[in-house]
């Protein structure tokens, strides 16, 4: 064949090698988009649209992010909506789908606490780094309970104060593992000064008080002080009458599971088919109950006394209020988010505004 016969197979090989080289450089383009917005996401582990001047919208939310090591990340939902005057509290739990580009696809769940129903899908499209659009598509939730509320359909979160990953004061490389040892080491009654011997220095001090109104009144005299710890798999609240001994541990566990110290209990803890600790009708035998509620907190406080050779209190906390005249046996299979240890009737829950 001679040049002007191969030219045009030339031309098209050509052409077609500069496809192949755009669409090359494109996929490449995406990939390392998705890189580098999964890296933005994940490099804050709490997101919010609280603050935001430039939105009309009164309900906000809170977005945790777990298992940021993992491919598969998943976290929680906190939405605060306003009804009837009202604040209201709704829970909600998602887990990642897939990421293509500058966008992250995640599955939204409804929960009470105990068990999960429904399905949103939801988009994150990043807009800089430190700006998320987050659009909840349209689909219709399969309503249980009381959870009958719809979601908005779009809102900007920006990452919460506090909660960058690489940040120094925030690297949980510098953290402790609470381990059942640590929360027998420093129980009640032990030297405070031990806390910060095993511990460090406590991310937060705060004047503190307990769920149980009463134990307040009669307390009044004493200055109760409260030392948060933000560990690697949990978050700690020692509480002190005196900054000589320890009162009282509260600890709510996040990634893992904190099982309770070595102390005799009425029986063993009940747990659902995901292994996640829950009430039973045993544990309210006897008990005394608080409820807490805030524009951010919902929960219920269950109480028992520990007889001898402990002589303590333990506290359970749960998901989810409850009214004055609310039959008790609501609770029976909420999950029990966290618990407090005490050397009398007073108790510590740990806020979500401690925890920022």
């Amino acid at each position: 064949m001679d040049i002007v016969t191969l030219a045009p197979y030339a031309t098209f090989a050509i052409l077609l090698l500069a496809l192949l080289n755009f669409l090359l450089n494109m996929k490449d383009r995406r990939n390392k988009q998705e890189i580098e917005t999964r890296k933005n996401f994940l490099n804050h582990t709490a997101w919010t649209n609280e603050g935001d001047i430039n939105s009309q919208d009164f309900n906000f939310i809170t977005l945790r992010v777990h298992d940021i090591s993992s491919y598969i990340f998943n976290g929680t939902i906190e939405y605060h909506t306003f009804e009837d005057d009202h604040i209201k509290n709704k829970n909600l739990v998602f887990y990642f789908r897939k990421s293509s580009g500058n966008s992250i696809y995640i599955t939204v769940r409804e929960t009470n606490g105990y068990q999960e129903f429904g399905e949103h899908k939801a988009k994150l499209k990043r807009i800089n780094p430190e700006l998320f659009h987050l659009n909840f598509k349209s689909s219709i939730f399969r309503r249980k309970a009381n959870f009958d509320f719809q979601l908005p359909s779009e809102l900007k979160i920006h990452p919460v104060d506090g909660y960058k990953v690489n940040d120094d004061s925030n690297s949980n490389h510098d953290k402790k593992l609470l381990t059942n040892d640590i929360i027998n080491a420093i129980s009640p009654e032990r030297n405070y000064d031990k806390v910060k011997e095993l511990l460090g220095i406590p991310d937060k001090t705060i004047e503190d008080h307990s769920v149980f109104e009463d134990d307040d009144i009669r307390k009044d005299d004493k200055q109760i002080t409260s030392d948060l710890y933000f560990l690697k798999n949990a978050y700690l609240k020692v509480t002190t009458l005196d900054k000589v001994s320890i009162y009282s541990l509260t600890v709510f566990g996040y990634g893992s599971d904190i099982s309770l110290p070595d102390i005799h209990y009425i029986g063993e803890i009940s747990r659902n088919e995901s292994s996640v600790a829950i009430v039973d009708e045993e544990m309210l035998n006897g008990a005394r109950f608080a409820s807490i509620r805030t524009m951010r907190d919902s929960a219920a406080a269950i109480q028992h006394r520990i007889g001898p050779p402990f002589y303590k209190c333990l506290t359970y906390f749960v998901h989810g209020y409850i009214d004055d005249d609310e039959d008790y046996n609501s609770l029976i299979g909420r999950e029990i988010i966290g618990f407090c240890i005490s050397d009398g009737d007073m108790s510590f829950y740990i806020y979500d505004y401690e925890m920022r």
